[in-house]
């Protein structure tokens, strides 16, 4: 692919994503309420196959495969102890506990899906 294709490419994505943002942000409350879960959702769950089936690969190639699977599972480990410890819970009412249980629950979910995705990528590459 040429460079000058993928510049025009890459410059109507950004184009796409700040249409999309400007929409999200001219909406009415109501709409945005319900609009931004979902649209977060997407954001994450397109890093995390990008993450997976792109880079993922690649590092299985490039280091021996108990290196990158143990590299694979600190990083997902970090990122829970940092989601953990540095997530802040906004709460209007006086005991949020019940929100922060369901939000680790979340997270243990969140984790396990990603470990059953990184798995089929690799399966899915490997043959």
């Amino acid at each position: 692919m040429s460079a000058l294709a993928v510049l025009g490419l890459a410059s109507l994505g950004s184009i796409g994503a700040m249409a999309g943002a400007a929409g999200v942000a001219a909406a009415p409350a109501r709409w945005r309420e319900r609009l931004l879960p979902l649209l977060l959702a997407y954001s994450a769950g397109s890093m995390l196959a990008a993450a997976f089936l792109g880079m993922l690969p690649r590092a299985y190639q490039s280091l021996p495969p108990v290196a990158a699977g143990l590299t694979v599972l600190g990083g997902l480990a970090l990122m829970q102890l940092i989601e953990r410890y540095s997530h802040w819970h906004h709460c209007h009412a006086g005991d949020c506990s019940e929100r922060r249980r369901r939000g680790r629950r979340n997270a243990q979910y969140a984790m396990l899906l990603a470990g059953i995705a990184s798995i089929a990528a690799i399966r899915l590459h490997h043959g």
